[in-house]
Parts: structure tokens; C-alpha cells; sequence
């Protein structure tokens, strides 16, 4: 079995090794590639880098093309992520949550008018997202899922609690799964929404770890409202 990297995978390493050294400030390389959401001076770098490898067509470079990405196969971006590192380029706000899995997640099963206002402004760093799916006492199982929206003409109105919310105090937008029907088995009822972060009602509490970080937060959701028009994949 051959193991050696084909003459793409190199000609794709060389395009992004000669990028990343034109384009990434030399005041940004080396000293911050750590990835705090709790630290200032990470989040002002952050995110104009991940707008910058957006207009150069690398943010999502997994992604296909007509979404914003480049169409980078697997090797592709691992080779992408090494010449990252080479530079000590830091890493943008929404590499992993967002861009790995909310993005996605909205352009498999999100409405046209969400695609078109939610996806090319999460790729760019307009908008921080987070994840709202662990509950105290239910951990990632959507069984013991607490958090309510009950529908209240062309919204939803929100209540609970989310825990473990990476990011959480420095999002705009957030991915919310709520029980919209108690009446049905466990696992079932629950309904995917975009929620803005930024709302009242929403109260964000960043939880400190024994190393002194704060990545992870609680939050708590009291009569948020969460338009219609934006349940992702379908209600239940």
C-alpha cells in the first residue's frame, strides 16, 4: 500500500504554505495559537484571522465550494492544519464547533433563507456560534432533556438551563435543542433551533476550572424567544 502523498496533496500543501505566509501578521504567529475564548487578547486576533482565511477561501476549506469552501479533501486539510502550525498561525474563532459542525448541520438541513442567513456570516466571523445540547443531569443523553419552547404564535418561547457551553461568553448565535412535545417517547419531541446569544433572558455564567480557565459555561434561558423561522431540520 502506497502511503506517499499524490502530486495534489502536495501542489494543495505548497498553495497553503505560500498563503499562510503571506497572510498571516507576523505579530499573530508563534506566541498565539492557543485557541482561550476566555482570553481577550485570542478573541480580538481570532476572529478578523478567521474573516481574512474566509476571504481567501480557506475557513471551511472542507466545505463545498458553491457554500464558501474550497471542496479540501481529508488530507487535504490535515495538510492545511500542519502548515498552520508551521507558521504559528493562530487558530480562527470557529474551527471546530462551528465550522466542523454547526455550519454543516445547517446547510444538510436547514431552509434556504437560513442557509442564506446564517452560513456565510458564521464562515466569516460575523457571528460566534455555540452549542447548547448537555443539561445538568442529563450529560449529552436527549432522554433527560429539560429545556422547553412552547410556541407562542410565530415564535417560541424558551426556558432551562445548558451547561458545558463552550464559547458561550463570546457568542452571537448559539444551537439550541429544546423539548417542543412532552407527549411523545423520550427521544422524540425535540427540535433543533438558532437562537441569538445576545437576547434577553439569556444569562451566560462562565464555569472556572482548577487550571484557572473558563472555557466551558453555564446557561440559563428564561423566557427567551427564538423565532419560528429558525428551527433547523424540521419541528420534532
Amino acid at each position: 500500500m502506497d502511503f506517499s502523498f499524490s502530486e495534489r496533496d502536495l501542489a494543495f500543501q505548497r498553495e497553503a504554505r505560500e498563503w499562510l505566509q503571506a497572510n498571516t501578521p507576523r505579530e499573530w504567529r508563534k506566541s498565539h495559537t492557543w485557541s482561550r475564548s476566555e482570553d481577550p487578547l485570542w478573541v480580538e486576533i481570532a476572529r478578523p484571522w478567521q474573516r481574512r482565511l474566509y476571504e481567501g477561501g480557506w475557513a471551511g476549506i472542507s466545505w463545498p465550494v458553491e457554500e464558501g469552501g474550497r471542496g479540501a479533501t481529508v488530507i487535504e486539510r490535515w495538510l492545511f492544519e500542519e502548515e498552520m502550525d508551521r507558521v504559528g498561525a493562530p487558530r480562527p474563532i470557529g474551527s471546530s464547533g462551528a465550522i466542523d459542525l454547526i455550519g454543516p448541520a445547517i446547510l444538510r438541513h436547514g431552509a434556504p433563507a437560513l442557509r442564506q442567513r446564517f452560513v456565510k456570516r458564521l464562515l466569516a466571523a460575523d457571528d460566534i456560534w455555540c452549542q447548547g445540547f448537555s443539561e445538568p443531569g442529563a450529560g449529552s443523553d436527549l432522554a433527560g432533556l429539560q429545556a422547553k419552547a412552547m410556541k407562542d404564535g410565530e415564535e417560541w418561547i424558551v426556558n432551562g438551563q445548558k451547561v458545558w457551553t463552550s464559547g458561550g461568553q463570546i457568542a452571537d448565535m448559539g444551537m439550541l435543542i429544546a423539548r417542543t412535545d412532552a407527549d411523545v417517547p423520550k427521544h422524540q419531541g425535540i427540535t433543533y433551533f438558532g437562537v441569538d446569544m445576545h437576547q434577553e433572558g439569556i444569562d451566560v455564567r462562565p464555569l472556572k476550572e482548577m487550571t484557572g480557565r473558563a472555557m466551558f459555561n453555564e446557561v440559563f434561558m428564561s423566557d427567551v424567544r427564538v423565532p419560528d423561522a429558525w428551527v433547523i431540520g424540521g419541528l420534532n
